[in-house]
């Protein structure tokens, strides 16, 4: 149960990563479509309206920079460690399931032993 929950929070995280990532994606398209402006007025010698372009992409630019890349980063690595902790919790639980099999076939085998033992002792001959 524990697993389920975490494979739902991780896929609703990841559901909002790429709802973010497409929202940076736009701001980044944003960021090229005024550099394609700023060469646009930069062939035309309309440098007055290339310096104004310019100011409002680099606050984009630091604004993108800025917000999202590292928080994004400290988001993933975050899930990752909730991952691992899942697959080493998963390893876990198949490491006592098989221990538990493991045992129930040795008694299985020993109770086979004491049943052969017991039909010899009483010369019984099975079906």
């Amino acid at each position: 149960m524990l697993f389920h929950k975490l494979i739902v929070r991780l896929l609703l995280q990841r559901t909002s990563m790429i709802m973010l990532t497409s929202l940076r994606n736009s701001h980044w398209l944003r960021i090229l479509d005024l550099s394609d402006q700023m060469y646009a007025y930069a062939k035309k010698d309309e440098w007055q309206m290339v310096q104004e372009i310019e100011a409002e992409r680099q606050k984009k630019i630091i604004k993108f920079f800025g917000s999202g890349v590292k928080s994004e980063a400290e988001d993933m690595a975050e899930n990752i460690k909730k991952l691992l902790q899942s697959d080493k919790e998963l390893m876990g639980a198949g490491l006592q399931a098989k221990s538990r099999i493991t045992d129930s076939l040795s008694l299985l085998g020993k109770s086979k032993k004491a049943i052969g033992a017991y039909a010899a002792h009483i010369d019984y001959k099975p079906g």
